[in-house]
């Protein structure tokens, strides 16, 4: 919210399992065109029974009651100790698409190949799209999911790995 003279706090934030103070809670953020949704990455949050560090994304809704947490986003794979899911995220326009990166993911022994995650809202809340795996990030350090972005209706998404980008 703004006022005459400056801007004004209107909401704090704060994740249900985000609870550590190296959580990293809002290590990266993404609004939706109205400003009603919001992703808030904690790449070093953890879900019971995952790695630590291995990293999370809030979801949270504004209603006529304020904010609230609407869900918790964690990757198939991202459950190993450091994958850095949350690192990165992106909301599209609707807010009912996310990507979220996890760079630091391993395929197989391979360590920080990285992966990027994409969630859709339906009905029955938020449901992980197929994950996104570049086809050239197979070697260790290439660090998919370092970056991401998606366009307004979520159809396009891309994700950077260091010295390349894959849509």
């Amino acid at each position: 919210s703004s006022s005459i003279g400056g801007w004004i706090q209107s909401a704090f934030l704060s994740g249900s399992l985000a609870t550590q103070s190296y959580d990293h809670f809002g290590s990266s953020i993404s609004v939706n065109s109205v400003g009603d949704r919001v992703i808030v990455g904690a790449s070093a949050d953890e879900a019971a029974g995952a790695g630590a560090s291995s990293g999370l994304a809030y979801i949270f809704v504004s209603g006529a009651s304020g904010w609230t947490q609407q869900s918790v986003l964690s990757g198939s794979l991202a459950v190993d100790a450091s994958d850095g899911f949350g690192t990165e995220v992106a909301m599209n326009s609707t807010g009912d698409r996310v990507i979220v990166g996890a760079y630091q993911d391993e395929s197989g022994s391979t360590t920080s190949t990285g992966v990027a995650y994409v969630f859709v809202s339906g009905a029955t809340g938020w449901a992980q799209d197929p994950r996104i795996i570049g086809s050239l990030a197979t070697q260790s350090g290439d660090n998919f999911g370092y970056s991401v972005a998606m366009n307004a209706s979520g159809r396009d998404r891309k994700s950077t790995r260091l010295n390349s980008s894959h849509v």
